[in-house]
């Protein structure tokens, strides 16, 4: 896994680890055989795909010394509550079972359908139009003192991840909060070289 706290626009988001698996190149995500290729079958919820992300994500989160008690997932731009259908709630089962947590997808919901990320220019844009949009929509679970997992497959400029938050904090103050997503968006195709590629063999 990589660190995204090695940014301060992640750092500054007091999360207590975030990471991703690879770099998230859109202009090779239609070149076969290239981890973007892999992040976009994913989003496809192609499940021979999604199941080669699920044992990667699994392996190197078992790896971890965290003992995480919930997992939660980001919300698809068309979502307003989770379908149970998405190849995210595939991802937060696996995990769930393979580090022995529970999987609450249902905690958030969305107020407002949002465009896709990539379609928003600038990270101002991006903030402006995610205000407001998650809330807490289920409070059964004390989350305070809890390590959570929030899931994501890809983060641009931290606009998802720091909206989430905010609402958990505000619910939740006392909570241990932990990123992992996919892909982080670069443009530079060469950082994936030094990435395995054999979990998709």
């Amino acid at each position: 896994m990589i660190s995204l706290l090695t940014e301060w626009k992640y750092r500054t988001l007091g999360l207590h680890g975030a990471w991703h698996l690879c770099y998230y190149v859109s202009a090779e995500r239609q070149t076969n055989g290239t981890l973007p290729y892999y992040v976009i079958q994913f989003k496809d919820n192609n499940q021979q795909w999604v199941h080669k992300w699920c044992n990667w994500a699994s392996t190197v989160l078992s790896g971890t010394d965290i003992n995480f008690d919930c997992i939660i997932r980001a919300l698809g731009s068309r979502e307003l509550r989770p379908s149970g259908q998405k190849a995210l709630d595939k991802l937060g089962t696996v995990l769930a079972k393979q580090l022995n947590c529970e999987y609450s997808p249902t905690i958030l919901a969305k107020h407002r359908e949002t465009p896709p990320m990539h379609t928003i220019r600038t990270r101002d844009e991006r903030r402006q139009m995610m205000e407001n949009v998650y809330f807490v929509a289920n409070q059964e679970k004390d989350l305070n003192n809890k390590n959570v997992l929030i899931l994501d497959d890809v983060t641009t400029s931290n606009t998802t991840i720091s909206a989430i938050l905010e609402v958990l904090k505000q619910q939740w103050p006392h909570g241990r909060y932990y990123f992992f997503c996919l892909g982080k968006t670069e443009y530079d195709g060469a950082l994936n070289e030094s990435i395995n590629l054999s979990h998709f063999n």
